[in-house]
């Protein structure tokens, strides 16, 4: 029985990368796992120890879903919201689990590369067969974790691995961002030039021969894609255009680019809002009810009365949950990076180690960088990649580093 869980958690992990962008109905299997972990909590395996940076990750996801609990109680309780946010609480389990168990870290590692595989895969079947079910209704998301796989691959790369895997690496990584370009998801592009600028800093790049290669290698395929992806050009051009288009006209045609002439609208409109109580938010779920009346008295565009959210994470947080809000949500972004910060040194000689570092740190700088310009938390979906690929990855990267001290 103890075997037959230890599988079943292995292959929920190495598939969860793929199956969450290319299908997202994970509910059962994700359930089924939750269950198997509590009940094998019951078996006489003993924990490896806990370092207080990790214990100080799990607080920050459990404190944060408390405090959306806590301004549901005085705002317009909808409970998709908390089903949602749960998601940071239901995936504590897997850590647990992952640390009291001899559960390989190849799983999570392997299951990386096959999502970034997958995904370049299909996102030249999209380019060449038109295939559009990928792109339509989750283009978003689907770049967003396609950027985290992908640079999580790209920047793995390390001398320690074989050739043939940092080959594979290589080319997953490639696949990846070729994704990314293709569905022109211009946050994700600007949180991932973000996170390259960060990584660069991480002493945990610093030793390895290929590094230099593999800034090289992404960079140019940036460079490659902005020349000849159409898509991408035209969509720099309707950020150019909308920005113009914004400062200069009283009453902007969103047909000069709807995203960001709405984007720069709600952004003001969030801002107006945000002093009404800049401290504990106008509470959840109120954004469009105090967006609609300045509407009604002329001081916000009519454009943007069909949007619920402001379109970025930190200024709905302010709005709706205030400076302490904000707060909380850094937390989740800021334990998992000092975490990163701490650990790195640790790493050094283990390469598998090393990526199980790597990929928190790519997760939350991506996540950081994407809550800048949408609502990384407002999806089912990222919420729980996000909550379920740092606590997996910290719950590895736990483990394997105090056996090695």
């Amino acid at each position: 029985m103890v075997l037959l869980i230890k599988y079943y958690i292995g292959i929920l992990i190495f598939f969860f990368p793929v199956l969450i962008a290319i299908y997202s109905q994970l509910s059962f299997f994700l359930i089924l796992g939750l269950i198997l972990t509590i009940v094998s909590s019951f078996s006489k395996q003993k924990y490896h120890s806990f370092e207080k940076e990790e214990i100080w990750v799990l607080l920050s996801f459990a404190i944060f879903f408390l405090h959306i609990i806590l301004f549901s109680l005085s705002s317009d309780f909808i409970i998709r919201d908390i089903d949602k946010y749960s998601r940071f609480l239901l995936v504590l389990p897997f850590y647990f689990y992952i640390k009291r168990t001899d559960i390989s870290p190849k799983y999570l590692i392997f299951g990386i590369v096959l999502s970034s595989i997958v995904l370049g895969i299909l996102s030249i079947a999209h380019t060449v067969l038109s295939l559009d079910y990928l792109f339509i209704k989750h283009s978003g998301i689907v770049a967003l974790i396609a950027s985290v796989v992908g640079l999580s691959c790209l920047y793995g790369i390390h001398q320690d691995f074989s050739k043939k895997f940092n080959a594979i690496l290589l080319i997953a990584g490639i696949l990846s961002l070729l994704l990314l370009i293709n569905t022109g998801a211009r946050g994700v592009l600007f949180a991932s030039f973000i996170t390259m600028i960060f990584l660069n800093f991480f002493k945990i790049l610093k030793g390895s021969r290929f590094f230099n290669m593999t800034i090289v290698v992404t960079i140019i395929c940036l460079i490659i894609a902005v020349i000849f992806s159409a898509n991408f050009n035209q969509r720099v051009k309707l950020i150019y255009s909308g920005i113009n288009e914004y400062a200069y006209s009283f009453n902007p045609d969103i047909s000069h680019g709807e995203s960001v002439i709405s984007r720069l609208e709600l952004w003001k409109t969030a801002l107006i809002i945000s002093n009404r109580d800049i401290l504990f938010g106008i509470g959840l779920n109120k954004f469009k009810s105090a967006k609609d009346e300045l509407i009604d008295k002329g001081e916000v565009q009519n454009f943007v009365k069909r949007y619920r959210h402001p379109h970025g994470e930190f200024l709905s947080t302010i709005v709706e949950r205030g400076l302490i809000g904000l707060v909380f949500l850094l937390g989740v972004f800021i334990s998992p990076l000092y975490y990163c910060f701490k650990y790195t040194g640790k790493s050094r000689g283990d390469p598998e180690k090393r990526f199980l570092i790597l990929i928190i740190a790519v997760t939350s700088l991506q996540y950081l960088g994407y809550s800048i310009t949408n609502g990384v938390f407002d999806h089912q979906t990222t919420t729980l990649f996000y909550a379920f690929l740092v606590v997996t990855c910290l719950g590895f990267a736990g483990k394997t580093i105090k056996e090695k001290t």
